[in-house]
């Protein structure tokens, strides 16, 4: 199959490339774009029932009614399950696959941000393959394989791109753990920046935290090749220009939309190579501290950037011009971004504790090793490294 870049689907509406899958599906953009949801769907369910999985604040504000009112005119019939919270566990995918079951469903639909969607793919793909999710997430986990049950995504955050990543973070035995398989990759999302604009700022600057780490990561990964180097200088180009305006003006759709489509570009980064240390520091920080996972990300990325200077000097180079060709580095650039969507400053301001750092610099090397960074680092370096966080 020839995958388009970008084809029209109408005035409103746009696709995206997404490989692997038939051309009348695939990973849809654009303000009102959600309006092809029960179409799409129906290609997927065979007019099956479908198990909606969403933020329950979502559902009592009223956001995911457009969607719901989709199903509808399309013929569908639905049931909503809210149990997931925001860093959920293998319990909450056990439930979703439960009440799937119980009403026989054939697709499923997740809603909202990282979390809703990650307890999606993984509940999907248990219910596809027969396996509970233990399976997969325990050790000794086994490798996902084809099979999951038909699913499509929408995110109502510009962060995560769990919409396209190869991969799902859930909690079990009480340690985040992953699945990484582009089995789990749905054949259906749409980015609708309507569906954005109730985000609260904090929200909208730790998501857009999370996608621009998303995006440097992933081209400064040893294993970067330059189509990372591609997708993710595509995606810093509307990340950076689009944070502040959707943090200050939410209803800016065009904003909005450029902060999703950005956050897909650089997830579809994110697959071909990984994360490093900011995101080590991410799933420490939300373990002790209960810190969003992408100001996580944002405490770690700035030093980071200026850490692995001296062995990737022209890429950071690049990251830096694409950002803003003023300023003085890389990680300055980076700065002023996070500064003007309002992140906190270091772990100091936000409260954590000084006598914690070694313990976690500790955890962080041991528990959430980063082989791939281009500079490696020590256990000394891993202490100057969090030190680095708390006194910027």
């Amino acid at each position: 199959m020839d995958n388009q870049v970008i084809s029209s689907v109408d005035s409103s509406a746009k696709k995206l490339f997404f490989p692997g899958v038939p051309d009348n599906l695939g990973l849809y953009f654009g303000s009102g774009c959600i309006s092809y949801l029960g179409e799409k769907l129906n290609l997927l369910s065979g007019n099956g029932k479908i198990l909606v999985l969403a933020d329950p604040v979502l559902v009592k504000l009223g956001v995911i009614n457009p969607i719901l009112e989709g199903l509808t005119l399309a013929g569908l019939q639905y049931e909503i399950f809210t149990d997931i919270a925001p860093e959920p566990s293998d319990e909450h995918v056990n439930a979703a696959i439960s009440v799937a079951k119980k009403i026989n469903a054939n697709a499923m639909v997740g809603v909202g941000g990282g979390s809703v969607m990650d307890v999606a793919k993984v509940a999907a793909l248990c219910l596809g393959t027969g396996e509970a999710p233990e399976t997969y997430l325990c050790p000794p986990a086994s490798s996902a394989t084809a099979g999951s049950l038909p699913l499509a995504l929408i995110p109502t955050t510009s962060g995560t791109g769990s919409e396209l990543s190869s991969f799902a973070v859930i909690n079990c035995d009480g340690i985040k753990r992953a699945i990484v398989s582009e089995h789990i990759i749905p054949p259906l999302a749409f980015l609708d920046p309507e569906l954005t604009v109730s985000m609260p700022a904090s929200v909208t600057s730790s998501t857009g935290a999370d996608a621009i780490t998303h995006a440097i990561e992933a081209m400064m990964h040893i294993d970067a090749t330059p189509i990372n180097t591609a997708l993710s200088t595509g995606a810093l180009t509307l990340l950076s220009g689009a944070l502040s305006k959707a943090v200050s003006h939410p209803n800016d759709l065009k904003a909005r939309e450029d902060m999703l489509v950005g956050a897909a570009l650089a997830m579809a980064s994110f697959n071909l190579s990984g994360g490093l240390w900011a995101h080590s520091v991410s799933y420490v920080l939300g373990k002790h501290y209960e810190v969003p996972h992408g100001l996580g990300c944002a405490f770690g990325l700035t030093p980071l950037i200026s850490y692995n200077e001296s062995h990737i000097a022209d890429k950071l180079d690049l990251i830096r011009r694409t950002i803003d060709p003023s300023a003085k580095s890389a990680s300055a650039a980076v700065k002023a971004i996070f500064e003007a969507a309002g992140i906190p400053r270091n772990l100091k301001d936000y409260g954590v504790s000084k006598d914690r750092l070694h313990d976690l610099a500790e955890e962080m090397i041991n528990d959430h090793p980063r082989p791939a960074n281009p500079k490696p680092m020590t256990a000394g370096d891993a202490r100057e490294y969090w030190q680095t966080m708390f006194n910027m």
